[in-house]
């Protein structure tokens, strides 16, 4: 079983949150922790309505169980209206359980600059409902810190260093 298991949130094709959660993956293999990307564009899930986890077809059953082995996640939050995507919470308010009293590193991807307090949205739904530890820092990256389909800039760069390896040492 991976230790951390990186959720990729954005059902976007080019999606910025799925390159910068490739290369929070490669940062962890280079360190030699095990790792597992869930992609939610690949991994469909029911709306969640409530009902207890048992209700759920088998293969929603199934990543609950992998998600509640691991140790941490690395959640990559691409940034709709100021929150967490509509596809990303739906999987939290499903596999709420399976993250509880576990530690969490936060990505945060935005159109601009101007939306880098979307992530405390994600802090404050994971420490809440699922118990969980944050570790920082939060890595936040906009549009203009990506060329093409590579992060470019330095402050996310580093960032996502940090947080990983903070996460990394913890696990």
């Amino acid at each position: 079983m991976p230790k951390i298991i990186l959720i990729q949130g954005s059902l976007r094709e080019r999606s910025h949150t799925a390159f910068i959660i490739q290369a929070a993956a490669a940062h962890l293999k280079r360190l030699k922790i095990s790792c597992e990307i869930i992609d939610l564009r690949s991994t469909p899930q029911p709306f969640c309505d409530g009902r207890e986890m048992h209700l759920y077809p088998e293969p929603i059953r199934a990543l609950h169980e992998r998600l509640r082995k691991a140790k941490a996640f690395i959640f990559g939050m691409p940034v709709y209206c100021q929150s967490v995507s509509g596809p990303l919470k739906n999987f939290i308010d499903i596999h709420s359980r399976a993250f509880d009293e576990k530690l969490a590193g936060i990505i945060s991807v935005a159109g601009s600059e101007k939306s880098y307090l979307a992530s405390s949205d994600l802090q404050h739904i994971l420490s809440y409902e699922s118990s969980c530890e944050v570790v920082h820092p939060i890595v936040f990256a906009s549009r203009t810190d990506f060329m093409g389909d590579h992060l470019d800039s330095k402050k996310p760069k580093q960032k996502l260093k940090e947080m990983v390896e903070e996460l990394s040492k913890r696990v």
